[in-house]
């Protein structure tokens, strides 16, 4: 570094370090940093630690953690039995339906498994503390980069920033995929660029410790062979950056021996964490590489208000959408800072961190590559984008203090500090929800529910059990058998496990009717239908409790109004209509937006020629729901019988359209053009030649891999 560059301290008379700010090659104030911001950083740090952990019991047990839980116990095994048990290859489809749980890397679960032999607590607890413990190591390693690019000070923000991010926080304490990788991840960067920044001065510990974590990642999720080629990109973007901006040489012949020390072994150190992995360390890791790329598994996400597989601007607009303003600004701000920055001698660092950040997004939607529920399969990228923010607020504070000859110098980080209280306030009043943020440009979580993914992966229904467990359950006497139905079983049942008087049966939220029960608890985010999401009717009309964030529902709990719906169907398969609509309307006092009931009695009234009343019946479960196929055939069919020809075929092209017959939905509405339905069939017909655009483009893009595969 040339003495421009040099940090000035000068001893004052009280003996303590007095800071005078200097300008290195682009204009940057920097100030050493003082005993008072190093304990903060280190106070800040401590704070988050215990809070995480602490935080970590109230959340609940997420969609993949069962399957985590069993893929640590047997990976455990296998390597306690030196390989001879190797039950990890052979899961049962019960818990692994996708049978791809061995090409994940298991060093995070088997740490699960390990403290779960030794801890009290429950399983999950255990495993929720440990979550939380990655979370704050990311946190750690974020602030680390920072200080190392800037200061301790922009540490302080770095590490707020990211313990302030809703979305992160939320899936810090649960979700066992991806926040251990993005620990890892990051900690590999950190020690990439530790590793070539101190590549005259290495002891074998330094050897070890790069080794171990580029293991770890790898062996926790095949991403982390991304670390191999971002090892090289360093180096290249610091030999660019000395020998461009700097003018200085640099050697690149030292760093060819230790690349290939770290690279391989650490490549095959990821074999003592992932059992499939250690069945042929040369070639396992590469063919999971291959599989997880064209990973296919493709889930129906709630997003612009409507149900889809993820579209090319799903990722980037969940990115827009589900981090904090202090955040974006930061990383809006960083942009034509960026440029000013390349004569710094720390700007390799910040150049690697963005390509490091910039880099796997761009590559994951040029390959399309299969994400869901927001961007938690990119969370890797999370620390990443912290530090380009945080180094945006930091070169907009210096801006402000030079430029605009302000009398207070922090101004752009007190600024920054006041946007913090947002999802500071968010995660108090939503907690232990926290994942469910969305900032002003949907209008925040109230505004986005129905619009976008909500509780993904489940964690308020632990809030719901433990309420009816200790309100409901009481008056229930324990030799009384009482059925409890769910649309998300795998989790509720962990719940209810130790109440063996309780059976819980899993069932579908249109099929409730079918069947007799008790009570019954429903959650959000399976197979709800989302027109019934954005209005609240899929709530009953007197439920028991409802689990809420901001006055909008995630989960509910209640008791089964009455048998007269049940009883009412039977009838009716009985080809007893009348004994059916006694039964319905004696149900519909009850519950007046069940719209399965509201539909079998419509169609029951239009069959026996009573239209007014089916008319108002099928009304009623339009309201609740347009979308719904049944009603729109029923409004259809009594419209045809009231000889309203026109109307009939715009219904009857709804109902083909939302059964996804489209042939018969064009032919519908091709009748509606020129009449009062012109302009909506116009849209449907949009709709449809959309639909059927990207259909044959992924139908194109299918048949490309396939044949790829068979090369």
């Amino acid at each position: 570094m040339s003495k421009k560059n040099k940090q000035i301290t000068l001893k004052t008379n009280i003996g303590k370090t007095s800071n005078i700010p200097i300008k290195n090659e682009n204009n940057f104030l920097i100030e050493s940093d003082t005993i008072l911001i190093k304990k903060t950083y280190m106070y800040s740090l401590i704070f988050m630690f215990i809070t995480m952990s602490l935080m970590s019991f109230q959340y609940g047990i997420s969609g993949d953690e069962f399957g985590t839980n069993v893929c640590g116990k047997l990976s455990l095994n296998y390597y306690k039995t030196f390989g001879n048990d190797k039950s990890i290859f052979q899961i049962p489809k019960s818990i692994d339906k996708d049978q791809n749980w061995q090409l994940y890397g298991a060093f995070f679960v088997m740490v699960c498994a390990v403290l779960n032999k030794m801890s009290p607590l429950n399983e999950f607890t255990n495993e929720h503390i440990i979550n939380s413990w990655a979370g704050f190591l990311m946190i750690v390693f974020a602030s680390l980069i920072t200080a190392k690019i800037l200061n301790k000070q922009a540490a302080i923000f770095a590490a707020w920033l990211l313990f302030l991010s809703p979305f992160v926080l939320g899936h810090s304490m649960n979700n066992p995929k991806d926040i251990p990788f993005a620990a890892t991840f990051i900690a590999g960067i950190y020690a990439i660029i530790y590793f070539v920044d101190t590549i005259e001065n290495l002891k074998k510990i330094d050897y070890v410790l790069i080794i171990f974590v580029f293991g770890s990642c790898i062996g926790t999720r095949i991403g982390g062979l991304l670390l191999i080629p971002f090892f090289i990109a360093y180096i290249c973007i610091n030999y660019l950056h000395s020998n461009i901006f700097l003018k200085q040489k640099y050697n690149l012949k030292r760093f060819i021996k230790p690349f290939l020390i770290v690279s391989v072994l650490g490549y095959l150190s990821c074999s003592l964490f992932w059992p499939f992995a250690a069945e042929n360390p040369i070639t396992n890791p590469i063919k999971t590489l291959k599989l997880m790329t064209n990973f296919d598994i493709r889930i129906l996400q709630v997003f612009n208000g409507q149900k889809i597989h993820p579209e090319s601007d799903y990722l980037l607009k969940n990115l827009l959408y589900t981090n904090s303003i202090p955040v974006l600004l930061g990383v809006l701000f960083s942009i034509p800072f960026i440029w000013q920055f390349r004569k710094n001698s720390k700007a390799s660092i910040l150049y690697f961190i963005i390509f490091a950040t910039i880099f796997p997004l761009v590559y994951i939607i040029y390959k399309k590559s299969v994400v869901y529920h927001a961007w938690r399969h990119v969370l890797f990228i999370a620390p990443g984008i912290i530090i380009i923010a945080t180094f945006g607020w930091y070169s907009f504070n210096d801006y402000l203090s030079k430029k605009v000859n302000l009398t207070i110098k922090s101004l752009g980080w007190i600024l920054c500090s006041m946007l913090l209280f947002e999802p500071l306030i968010f995660i108090i009043q939503s907690f232990p929800n926290t994942v469910t943020y969305y900032n002003i440009f949907v209008g925040g979580t109230s505004k986005a529910h129905g619009y976008y993914e909500m509780d993904s992966y489940g964690n308020s229904i632990k809030q719901e059990a433990d309420w009816f467990i200790k309100n409901e359950l009481p008056k229930i006497k324990p030799n009384e058998h009482k059925i409890l139905v769910t649309n998300f079983t795998t989790l509720v049942r962990e719940y209810f496990r130790p109440y063996p008087n309780i059976e819980l049966q899993y069932i579908r939220f249109w099929e409730k009717n079918n069947s007799k029960w008790d009570y019954a608890l429903f959650h959000i985010a399976i197979n709800m239908p989302t027109e019934q999401i954005k209005n609240g009717s899929w709530i009953p009309q007197n439920p028991l409790h409802v689990t809420s964030v901001f006055g909008k529902p995630l989960c509910v709990s209640y008791k089964r109004a009455s048998l007269h719906d049940m009883i009412g169907l039977e009838y009716m398969k009985k080809n007893n209509p009348d004994s059916a609509l006694y039964h319905f309307n004696k149900y519909l006092a009850l519950e007046p937006k069940d719209i399965n009931i509201l539909n079998n009695a419509a169609h029951i009234y239009s069959i026996m020629h009573n239209l007014p009343k089916a008319n108002e019946l099928v009304e009623q479960a339009l309201l609740v729901d347009n979308t719904n196929d049944f009603a729109n055939y029923i409004k259809g069919n009594v419209l045809q019988m009231q000889n309203n020809i026109v109307g009939a075929n715009f219904y009857f092209g709804k109902y083909h359209f939302y059964t996804r017959n489209y042939q018969e939905a064009y032919n519908a509405f091709n009748k509606c053009l020129g009449t009062e339905f012109n302009n909506k069939a116009k849209q449907y017909i949009a709709e449809m030649n959309e639909i059927i655009r990207k259909a044959r483009i992924e139908q194109r893009e299918f048949e490309e891999k396939e044949a790829q595969k068979k090369k």
